[in-house]
């Protein structure tokens, strides 16, 4: 259940797989630096993902600090699951502390994960004690 970039990135993004939800068989996930560009200068993240990201919204955070990290869940027979718990770890080295953005199935509105009236149920990203580095990150 661990994830990690399948190029030589020392200190990069790593994540582990913790609560994958009730019914899911199959995830995938996909991470991509958001401030990487191709050779022909377009955002890797668009070619790799179908989606940009730009800069942090609201001009409250600092850059990135993380790959942008997309979880697809699905049951036995292939449907997407998009509901119930789902629970994961991820190592951003040098971080104090990390603000989640969930982009939502067609939306183009980054949203905190932490926004309770997006996602009924507000999720979390706190540090993982004894583990610097890690943080534990809840979405519902």
């Amino acid at each position: 259940r661990n994830v990690v970039p399948s190029a030589d990135t020392t200190g990069g993004t790593r994540v582990k797989l913790v609560i994958l939800g009730t019914g899911v068989e199959k995830v995938v996930v996909s991470m991509v630096d958001p401030l990487l560009t191709t050779s022909g200068g377009d955002s890797q993240v668009l070619q790799e993902l179908g989606r940009s990201f730009g800069t942090a919204p609201n001009g409250f955070f600092t850059n990135w600090m993380t790959d942008v990290i997309r979880v697809e869940r699905f049951g036995a027979d292939s449907s997407r699951i998009i509901d119930g718990l789902f629970e994961f770890e991820v190592y951003a080295p040098g971080a104090a502390s990390l603000t989640f953005f969930a982009k939502l199935h067609d939306s183009e509105t980054l949203v905190e994960i932490t926004d309770a009236a997006v996602f009924g149920t507000a999720g979390s990203v706190t540090p993982k004690n004894g583990e610097p580095g890690w943080f534990v990150v809840r979405v519902y």
